[in-house]
């Protein structure tokens, strides 16, 4: 499989994975052309059977299983049919290295369903500073550094 495989996935009601009254019917991953100075957008469509409140919880992982965030979608009351979570990894966050999604669907604190691997993409180096080098770490974001002359 190449890793550009899993960066959009769908499934029809019928066929989609799920359970406890909840079918995931696609997951996506999308970016202009995964370089790491571009902003990732995250999107899960799911059908719910019954009302349900809950949340999405996401987790972030590298290709050599390091996890590198967890961040919860807000909770909400959602009713009977479709419903989209969309979640955004600002630009210069990300180091060029391949990432994985696990995806868990939250009811009342406790997991009711979760995918490991859902998503997987490779972020990419747009060269536009003086290091050719390899970035350690398994985040690179981009901090303000303010520069004085002399001493005060």
């Amino acid at each position: 499989d190449n890793i550009t495989d899993k960066i959009e996935r769908h499934w029809n009601l019928e066929d989609a994975p799920g359970n406890n009254g909840v079918r995931l019917l696609e997951a996506k991953a999308y970016s202009e052309d995964f370089f790491i100075d571009n902003e990732l957008k995250l999107r899960f469509d799911f059908y719910l059977e019954k009302e349900k409140k809950l949340n999405l919880s996401l987790h972030l992982f590298t290709a050599d299983g390091v996890h590198v965030l967890n961040t919860p979608s807000p909770t909400k009351e959602l009713k009977v049919g479709q419903h989209s979570f969309d979640f955004h990894v600002p630009a210069n966050f990300l180091n060029d290295i391949t990432y994985s999604v696990k995806l868990m669907f939250i009811e009342n604190n406790r997991n009711i369903f979760s995918m490991e691997d859902l998503l997987s993409f490779e972020m990419k180096e747009n060269r536009k500073s003086d290091w050719y080098g390899k970035w350690k770490g398994a985040i690179r974001p981009s901090f303000d550094w303010v520069y004085s002359e002399g001493l005060n």
